[in-house]
């Protein structure tokens, strides 16, 4: 039986590259707002064997790096609701 979580590396280009040099290990869950101006990025944060993660949004016109507090389970996918992204969780 294999691992169920997905695994990535992150590399971001453009006029603004926030410094994320924790080099956290990512999975390959993404979003973007749909002007693309908000990226979300899913950053695994498993302790003791249990499964959670955190949401990375990436801000190009604010040039800000925002992440959130860490959630249960494996992300699956993000959606963009409103203002911000809701992300599904597979418990």
């Amino acid at each position: 039986m294999g691992s169920p979580y997905q695994l990535c590396s992150v590399q971001i280009e453009g006029p603004w590259v926030p410094d994320l040099t924790a080099e956290p290990v990512w999975s390959n869950v993404y979003g973007r707002s749909p002007d693309s101006t908000v990226v979300a990025l899913v950053q695994w944060d498993i302790v003791r064997n249990d499964p959670g993660f955190r949401v990375v949004t990436l801000d190009s016109v604010k040039r800000t790096v925002q992440t959130s507090g860490r959630l249960v389970g494996i992300c699956e996918s993000l959606m963009w609701v409103g203002a911000h992204f809701i992300p599904f969780v597979k418990g």
